[in-house]
This record gives C-alpha cells, structure tokens and sequence, in this order.
C-alpha cells in the first residue's frame, strides 16, 4: 500500500467567491460498510486540510489497463445555505494530491429537504 492525498476546495458564484464553513466529508465504499477516511471544514479561503488515504501501490497506476490503480472515495460537501452535494468515485492516486474543486448552489426559498442534495458520478478512468 501507498499514500495519496486529496484537498477539497468549496466555492459558490461559479467559482468567485469562497465558502468557508462548509462540512467535507471522504469516505470509503468497503464491502459492506462505509468507511470515514476524513472530515474537514472549509477554511476562509473555502479550502481543506489534507486528507491522507491509502491507495494502491504507484507502480500499479503505471501499468496499462489495471483497474486496481487508484483509490475510489465518496465526497460529501454540507452547508445549511447551499445544495448539498455527493461526488462519487473520486480517484486518489498514489503519491499525489487530488484536489477537487467543488461549486455549491444557494438554497432557494422554498426547498424541501428531499431536495437538497444533488450528486455527481465519476467514470473510472481508462489508464
């Protein structure tokens, strides 16, 4: 096994404006349980800490078609003013950093909490 790192960094008005204060968390999909790699809140600048996460050895990511070359992670941003929002598949590769950039949407008025959350899938990439 190896270390990857991710940062996340929040912001909301296509992209101008950091969001500080809003609650980051990474989690694992591991068998049957979810594992909580990390749990950050947003800095003034909108950003995070960095989360380590174990990821497959670097040499496996170097090699053509192996599927086993990365760590898959699950990123779930809340803040009580914004959109909630779930990224999954997030892929952190050994010895880097992933940085996520992430856009929140305000609430409108009259949202119903069913409908405050909306999520992105990622495709796995073809390395």
């Amino acid at each position: 096994m190896a270390i990857g790192y991710i940062n996340v960094r929040v912001t909301t008005s296509r992209a101008l404006y950091p969001l500080e204060d809003a609650f980051v968390s990474v989690t694992k999909n591991e068998q049957d349980k979810v594992s909580l790699l990390g749990f950050r809140v947003t800095d003034k600048d909108g950003k995070t800490e960095t989360i380590i996460v174990e990821t497959p050895d670097i040499e496996l990511s170097q090699q053509p078609n192996n599927s086993n070359s990365f760590t898959s992670c699950n990123i779930r941003i809340d803040h009580p003013q914004y959109y909630s929002l779930i990224i999954n598949d997030v892929q952190i590769f050994a010895e880097n950093i992933t940085l996520q950039e992430v856009e929140l949407i305000p609430l409108e008025e009259n949202a119903t909490i069913n409908s405050r959350i909306k999520s992105i899938n990622i495709p796995a990439q073809n390395l």
